[in-house]
Protein backbone atom coordinates (compact mmCIF):
# COMPACT_ATOMS: atom_id res chain seq x y z
CA UNK A 1 0.00 0.00 0.00
CA UNK A 2 2.77 1.80 0.93
CA UNK A 3 4.82 1.99 -2.60
CA UNK A 4 1.22 2.65 -4.13
CA UNK A 5 1.00 6.18 -2.42
CA UNK A 6 5.18 6.90 -2.86
CA UNK A 7 3.95 6.46 -6.87
CA UNK A 8 0.94 8.39 -6.44
CA UNK A 9 2.84 11.39 -4.62
CA UNK A 10 5.50 10.87 -7.34
CA UNK A 11 2.93 11.40 -10.15
CA UNK A 12 0.71 13.86 -8.43
CA UNK A 13 3.44 16.35 -8.24
CA UNK A 14 4.51 16.50 -11.11
CA UNK A 15 2.72 19.66 -12.29
CA UNK A 16 5.10 20.77 -8.98
CA UNK A 17 8.35 19.14 -10.68
CA UNK A 18 7.87 21.48 -13.71
CA UNK A 19 7.67 24.75 -11.35
CA UNK A 20 10.56 24.14 -9.34
CA UNK A 21 12.60 23.55 -12.80
CA UNK A 22 11.16 26.79 -14.46
CA UNK A 23 12.24 28.36 -11.28
CA UNK A 24 16.16 27.00 -11.29
CA UNK A 25 15.77 26.86 -15.33
CA UNK A 26 14.37 30.05 -16.19
CA UNK A 27 14.73 28.70 -19.88
CA UNK A 28 14.84 25.43 -21.84
CA UNK A 29 18.15 25.99 -22.81
CA UNK A 30 19.78 26.05 -19.06
CA UNK A 31 18.19 22.91 -18.50
CA UNK A 32 19.84 21.02 -21.14
CA UNK A 33 23.09 22.27 -20.56
CA UNK A 34 22.68 21.02 -16.88
CA UNK A 35 21.48 18.02 -18.65
CA UNK A 36 24.12 17.77 -20.40
CA UNK A 37 26.90 18.26 -18.33
CA UNK A 38 25.16 15.85 -15.99
CA UNK A 39 26.30 13.17 -18.46
CA UNK A 40 29.78 14.43 -19.62
CA UNK A 41 32.61 12.95 -17.62
CA UNK A 42 34.25 15.58 -15.72
CA UNK A 43 37.86 14.85 -17.08
CA UNK A 44 35.88 15.49 -20.12
CA UNK A 45 34.62 18.96 -18.58
CA UNK A 46 38.48 19.97 -17.96
CA UNK A 47 39.78 19.55 -20.86
CA UNK A 48 37.49 21.73 -22.71
CA UNK A 49 37.46 23.77 -19.96
CA UNK A 50 34.73 23.64 -18.84
CA UNK A 51 34.68 22.16 -15.50
CA UNK A 52 33.00 25.67 -13.22
CA UNK A 53 30.37 24.92 -16.15
CA UNK A 54 30.20 21.61 -15.28
CA UNK A 55 30.41 21.55 -11.59
CA UNK A 56 27.39 24.39 -11.07
CA UNK A 57 25.24 22.65 -13.71
CA UNK A 58 25.37 19.56 -11.78
CA UNK A 59 25.10 20.42 -8.55
CA UNK A 60 22.31 22.61 -9.40
CA UNK A 61 20.44 19.56 -10.96
CA UNK A 62 21.27 17.96 -7.78
CA UNK A 63 19.28 20.05 -6.09
CA UNK A 64 16.55 20.17 -8.00
CA UNK A 65 16.42 16.36 -7.46
CA UNK A 66 17.05 16.62 -4.01
CA UNK A 67 14.25 19.06 -3.02
CA UNK A 68 12.05 17.31 -5.11
CA UNK A 69 12.77 13.89 -3.71
CA UNK A 70 12.68 15.40 0.01
CA UNK A 71 8.85 16.95 -0.71
CA UNK A 72 7.54 13.44 -1.50
CA UNK A 73 9.25 12.16 1.37
CA UNK A 74 7.69 14.82 3.92
CA UNK A 75 4.31 14.56 2.00
CA UNK A 76 4.79 10.60 2.46
CA UNK A 77 6.07 10.90 6.00
CA UNK A 78 2.97 13.13 6.85
CA UNK A 79 0.35 11.00 5.30
CA UNK A 80 1.84 8.06 7.24
CA UNK A 81 1.47 9.65 10.50
CA UNK A 82 -1.58 11.09 10.13
CA UNK A 83 -3.01 7.42 9.16
CA UNK A 84 -1.39 6.05 12.41
CA UNK A 85 -3.01 9.00 14.69
CA UNK A 86 -6.00 7.89 12.64
CA UNK A 87 -5.93 4.78 13.48
CA UNK A 88 -4.89 5.01 16.98
CA UNK A 89 -8.04 6.63 17.65
CA UNK A 90 -10.84 4.45 16.19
Amino acid sequence: MYIILLIGLMILNIPIYKSILKFVYPNKQDLNKALKYSVTPDFISLLRGEYLQDWAAEKTLRLVITVSAAMVGLEFTFIYLAVKIFQAYH
